[in-house]
């Protein structure tokens, strides 16, 4: 009986995982299945704007000093930036291939890999406002996913059709008459 323990509200990484191998009749190793997990609602969390992933971090400063190269580190959570202000100013993005343009020119931020850069020069410390969509923490066996809860019986579905996909993929290579013949030379 697939619904026989998963009416709660909150679901841990191990009842998921144990729900989906209900749902598939198999067993799954632990790595595979957390991978499988964490694929799924990295998807489902991409998808769209999610506002239980918009936060905000203030914890970086402007300085008078720091010029178009001073490299400022992103959050080690952040997905996509949505606004960046410096101070009460609101700074735009602009591609890395237009730094060397607006070097001198207040205003812009540019993202390189981990970390971001404004353009122009501050007058004063300024406090730096990032607000961002972050990524969720990974699901291990005793954490539960982060959107809402009522929505955490979705994923052994989604899981369990996702890893019948693959296995009957590989189980469709596995007999096919051509592989099975280059196996044979």
């Amino acid at each position: 009986n697939v619904n026989k323990n998963y009416n709660k509200i909150n679901m841990t990484g191990s009842e998921i995982k144990t729900m989906v191998e209900t749902l598939i009749d198999d067993t799954l190793d632990d790595t595979i299945a957390y991978q499988l997990i964490n694929n799924k609602i990295n998807e489902i969390e991409s998808e769209r704007p999610w506002r239980y992933l918009i936060t905000t971090n203030t914890s970086l400063t402007a300085l008078s000093s720091d010029t178009y190269d001073t490299a400022k580190a992103l959050p080690t959570d952040c997905a996509e930036i949505i606004s960046l202000f410096v101070g009460d100013k609101q700074y735009l993005p602009l591609g890395l291939e237009q730094k060397e343009d607006y070097k001198n020119i207040a205003g812009y931020y540019f993202i390189n890999g981990s970390n971001f850069y404004l353009s122009g020069t501050v007058n004063e410390t300024k406090t730096i406002t990032i607000t961002y969509r972050k990524y969720s923490a990974e699901i291990t066996s005793a954490t539960s996913p982060a959107f809402p809860v009522r929505s955490h019986k979705m994923i052994p579905f989604f899981v369990a059709s996702q890893y019948y996909i693959m296995d009957a993929g590989e189980k469709n290579m596995s007999w096919h008459n051509e592989l099975y013949a280059i196996g044979e030379s």
